[in-house]
């Protein structure tokens, strides 16, 4: 029944389904994926050192900062019941991205969505340098596959929707991961 589904959104959105060829590059890409270790923080301050660290280096404006959104969280937040889940995504070489996500009820469900989102629409995550050329499409869709199994796998960041739509596609000299032909605001699976 969950393959129906996704086939059904697949359809509705125009995606096709992959070929053999993309296949193989899904399974290398997803190889890069599982290098990667990643935590999730349910608070900004419990990641403060080393976001304020890595945002020095990182790819991202001033609403993916840490004093932008701490203090975003602490003043608007928490009033609205949103729960981050800070997602940091880390390699031998440090932390490859930092993705500021929280979930917040919307009606019924859950929605995962960026923390901030309804104050600013520079919605986006912070990356390294080089990020875009060691991950493209098909390895950013293995990589959100595993980030999706993390937040999935604690009961606080549970999420029925994804709405990630304010996410600005070309960020300084990267471009920022799309998850092209994926719907950024769907059910999830």
């Amino acid at each position: 029944m969950a393959q129906a589904i996704h086939a059904r959104l697949d359809a509705s959105f125009g995606v096709a389904r992959p070929s053999a060829a993309d296949d193989a590059r899904r399974q290398d890409a997803g190889a890069l994926a599982n290098d990667i270790q990643f935590s999730v923080h349910e608070e900004p301050s419990a990641v403060e050192r080393d976001w304020r660290d890595f945002e020095r280096r990182a790819d991202g404006t001033v609403f993916q900062s840490f004093d932008w959104l701490a203090t975003w969280q602490r003043h608007i937040g928490t009033l609205t019941g949103v729960r981050p889940a800070i997602v940091v995504g880390r390699d031998a070489g440090g932390i490859l991205f930092l993705l500021p996500l929280a979930t917040r009820a919307v009606g019924f469900a859950r929605e995962l969505t960026w923390l901030g989102s309804e104050l600013c629409d520079y919605n986006a995550p912070l990356l390294a340098p080089g990020f875009s050329e060691r991950f493209d499409a098909a390895g950013f869709l293995a990589l959100w596959a595993d980030i999706a199994k993390c937040l999935k796998g604690n009961a606080r960041h549970r999420y029925d929707l994804v709405n990630l739509t304010s996410a600005r596609r070309r960020r300084g000299g990267a471009t920022a991961p799309s998850a092209s032909g994926c719907p950024t605001s769907a059910r999830s699976g």
